[in-house]
């Protein structure tokens, strides 16, 4: 995953979460989104996953996840 991040972009997330395992899980996951993991993102996200991403858009299924992801990393775009 991480070797993906390094040529789609970047992620910067808060150091030292080991501490917290739900923000664990949920910079795991956002990593999983960014390096489109999609075996990531099925074995820890249920099908009807709600992800809104606050004043941009709202995606409801791990589907659409995969959909923005496919549309995001072939145009090298943002999840705008």
């Amino acid at each position: 995953m991480e070797e993906k991040l390094k040529k789609s972009g970047s992620i910067t997330f808060p150091e030292g979460c080991d501490n917290a395992p739900r923000k664990r899980m949920l910079i795991d996951l956002y990593k999983a989104a960014a390096a489109c993991e999609e075996d990531y993102i099925i074995a820890n996200a249920t099908e009807t996953v709600k992800w809104q991403i606050i004043g941009q858009t709202s995606l409801s299924s791990r589907e659409e996840v995969f959909k923005k992801n496919k549309n995001v990393s072939d145009s090298n775009d943002s999840f705008d």
